[in-house]
């Protein structure tokens, strides 16, 4: 990397001056012909040899010349798209963070979540269609429409990597497309955990093709020159410029050459060819580098017309000057010119490498081959507060800050020089001196002959993600202290060999301590011997239903003590990479209390159950007493009904039989007197007799 200015401290490759030739003097004419065309052969044939070795050894510069600028671009490129990918991931891993740590459950929580989504989308609009989704692949948070149900992704690449993978790594998909607009883009996703650890959904975000096509564009490969990205399986996401071939150019195609295809096989980590593109059939010198840790590679093509255009001037060049020796003169002028028009030109990329060195938006530093800075970017004078001409010329080591005491210095020097790159963790220290931690990677920069010539410093500020690992680990602790409050314990068993770890939590319970022998045989003999195969019952029922989760009660006698205590177990079965069963976590909560309260609930619904049963007799025989009083009563009233109503029938008879007979008005009207009260009597006595059969 030949840079001018303020980067022209960079590492500078070998120069070759051009060829240099003499004009002889013709031979006197003296001696026969032969000697004439002898002595005027030789100065032609040295000529020809000159010009041969000097066209041989300008083609080879040449071509080395494309090879580093081509490594260095893609070099360039690489670092480049792995900070924006970087950068997405973060935002990735902080939502997934949050999703681990609040959960949606409720309209508050989920509001929360959902205003953390969409700021982080705001912070990076780059991003289309940030997805949250819960472990059945359901859209918590994304594009779902009103009124319908939430879109599923169970089905889709991304999803079903994240649900089986229990690393956690990002992982990059390939090419998608979209059907509602035909947009192509390649999908970002991690997952997230529950609070036991279990897999819970997964954060997805799309990035455009578009967008990694523009950022492609700042690298200037030249006429027919090719910047491409791929991913793992050589299927092209972008390009630029587009190629005659439209099939080249279609996002997904695999059209590569045999002999990249070989190459790419034997290193496919980085490398430099030769060889013809199988789009368009042109001889071009590519370069390419995979993005570390990710399934995408950028390659960086020159086209032989153009890195072997200024060779074959200077081959014209140099024929038109073996055409005669007076134009040797005029021959080197025109060669001179052109070799400044070339300089010109290759000073004009330089600059404009020289730009994407200043405007690349993480910190870089150029040192020499003994760390002493001779450059820094815009990027690092913001990070550090420091001016680029306050730390020109002194050691780059002057910027750790005591955070990063641990790391030694000959264990990165010999990473470097066994794979040329080394990438860490480091605490720098700020001009106003406040210490902060870095991603920091170290490239170095050979010579042809392999001599280090500089170290290129490239760093990017991870406090944001510092700060998510604090809050992680103050949810680890809460989650403990949760656990302690309930009186529940963690475990973990791995069933390949019957061994198991356990929380504090969970020994207090069992009263074991560290020399307890943490082994299947071990735990079985804490369990009371009933409850053995109602245990081996739910773990056949789990290895056989969807979730695989077993959730039990049981006693167990503590170890220490031997006190009879009830517990309840959850568990979960997980399968490795095989689909095979190899552990089994979960919780174990001390219920003894609750128990005996359930204990003492039944006795006490015994009790109530008699006393009802014993007031329910009581009710009864004094129903069966009211009732016998009754039928008396209704026994007394009809009888004397009857006896007194026959006397009454006799004496109203009679009554009428006087009124019938002469009598005087005063005895008529004591007459009607009694046989009005005779009828009002008989009125009552008919009342209690119908009363009585009632």
């Amino acid at each position: 990397l030949h840079l001018p200015h303020r980067v022209a401290r960079l590492s500078t490759p070998a120069r070759t001056d051009g060829p240099a030739a003499g004009v002889g003097k013709a031979p006197t004419a003296r001696g026969s012909t032969v000697a004439l065309l002898a002595l005027a052969a030789l100065p032609v044939l040295m000529l020809l040899a000159l010009a041969a070795l000097a066209l041989q050894t300008s083609h080879t510069q040449h071509e080395r010349r494309a090879e580093l600028l081509t490594q260095n671009l893609a070099a360039l490129l690489a670092q480049s798209l792995f900070a924006e990918i970087g950068k997405f991931d973060l935002a990735l891993v902080s939502i997934a963070e949050v999703m681990r740590r609040e959960g949606i459950d409720g309209q508050k929580r989920r509001a929360d979540v959902e205003a953390y989504v969409y700021s982080q989308a705001n912070q990076h609009p780059e991003l289309e269609g940030i997805r949250v989704t819960d472990r059945n692949g359901i859209t918590l948070i994304g594009n779902n429409r009103a009124g319908q149900p939430p879109l599923s992704m169970a089905d889709r690449e991304w999803f079903i990597h994240q649900r089986d993978d229990a690393s956690g790594a990002l992982f990059v998909s390939g090419p998608l497309q979209r059907k509602v607009d035909g947009v192509w883009a390649i999908s970002l996703s991690r997952r997230y955990l529950d609070g036991q650890g279990a897999f819970a959904g997964a954060v997805s975000a799309a990035v455009p093709l578009t967008y990694l096509q523009k950022k492609m564009q700042s690298i200037d490969p030249g006429p027919d020159g090719i910047v491409a990205l791929r991913d793992a399986s050589s299927r092209l996401l972008a390009r630029h410029p587009p190629t005659r071939n439209p099939e080249g150019n279609a996002v997904g195609n695999t059209v590569i050459s045999s002999e990249l295809q070989a190459q790419l096989l034997n290193q496919p980590a980085m490398g430099t060819l030769r060889s013809r593109t199988a789009a368009d059939q042109l001889e071009r010198i590519a370069s390419y580098q995979t993005l570390p840790g990710l399934p995408l590679r950028v390659f960086v093509a020159q086209a032989a017309d153009t890195y072997l255009a200024d060779w074959r001037r200077e081959a014209r060049v140099v024929s038109l000057a073996c055409a005669g020796f007076l134009l040797l003169y005029a021959a080197g002028l025109v060669a001179l010119l052109r070799a400044q028009a070339r300089t010109r030109r290759a000073r004009q990329r330089v600059d404009l490498l020289a730009r994407m060195f200043e405007r690349v938006g993480e910190s870089l530093v150029v040192t020499d081959g003994q760390y002493q800075i001779i450059e820094v970017n815009a990027a690092f004078e913001r990070l550090t507060g420091y001016r680029a001409a306050e730390v020109l010329g002194r050691n780059a080591r002057f910027l750790r800050g005591e955070g990063s005491a641990h790391l030694v210095q000959a264990d990165i020097d010999a990473a470097l020089q066994s794979t040329g790159r080394w990438t860490g963790e480091m605490w720098n220290r700020a001009k106003d001196g406040h210490e902060f931690p870095l991603l920091l990677t170290i490239s170095i920069v050979r010579d042809d002959q392999g001599r280090t010539l500089n170290y290129i410093l490239s760093s990017i500020d991870i406090r944001e993600r510092k700060r998510a690992e604090v809050a992680l680990q103050v949810s680890q602790n809460n989650l403990q202290d949760a656990l302690r409050v309930a009186n529940a314990g963690s475990y973990r068993i791995d069933l390949v060999t019957g061994l198991w770890t356990s929380a504090p939590t969970l020994d207090a319970i069992f009263g074991i301590d560290e020399h307890f022998v943490r082994d299947l045989a071990h735990w079985r003999a804490l369990v009371l011997p009933e409850y053995h195969p109602g245990l081996r019952e739910a773990f056949n029922q789990a290895l056989t239903t969807t979730d695989h989760r077993i959730d039990t009660a049981y006693e167990v006698l503590r170890h220490s003590d031997g006190q009879r205590r009830w517990v309840h177990a959850l568990g979960e079965l997980i399968r490795d990479e095989q689909g095979r069963f190899t552990v089994m976590s979960g919780l174990v909560q001390d219920i003894t209390d609750r128990k005996a309260i359930e204990l003492e609930l039944a006795n006490h619904r015994l009790r109530l159950e008699a006393l009802v049963e014993h007031r329910t007799q009581e009710l009864s025989a004094a129903r069966q007493l009211a009732e016998q009083a009754s039928r008396a009563k209704s026994d007394f009233l009809a009888n004397m009904s009857h006896e007194i109503r026959t006397p009454m029938n006799a004496i109203l008879g009679l009554n009428y039989l006087l009124r019938r007979d002469e009598c005087t008005p005063e005895q008529a009207q004591r007459l009607q007197r009694i046989d009005s009260a005779g009828q009002h009597l008989l009125a009552i006595i008919n009342d209690i007799l119908d009363l009585s059969k009632i």
